[in-house]
């Protein structure tokens, strides 16, 4: 997806259209407790079963200059302790927050 973004921004400058350089940091949920060998986009992780690591990722969000948040989820979030984790993070939110429309077939 994110080459699709790199792409459709090239071709919007080909038009005659400037954006200022996109910078994108990834804030992911881990589901074993050593984490995950991730890439440099990722500055925090939450640990998936600690409501107070998502509270401490909404707090590094406010204070990381963060235009906007985008939640990327699996359909198993919609329900129970995580999704009322995620909430609980969302709430705490100082910017717009977007979400992928997610259909089923």
């Amino acid at each position: 997806m994110r080459h699709r973004h790199v792409h459709d921004r090239s071709a919007l400058r080909r038009r005659g259209r400037n954006f200022p350089p996109l910078q994108c940091l990834v804030v992911p949920v881990n589901d074993i407790a050593e984490g995950y060998d991730y890439p440099a986009e990722v500055r925090f992780e939450i640990a998936e079963q600690d409501l107070p690591s998502y509270l401490r990722a909404a707090d590094f969000l406010n204070i990381t200059d963060v235009d906007v948040v985008c939640v990327e989820h699996e359909f198993g979030i919609s329900a129970g302790r995580r999704a009322s984790h995620v909430l609980a993070l969302l709430r705490e939110l100082n910017m717009p927050i977007v979400s992928p429309r997610c259909t089923q077939s």
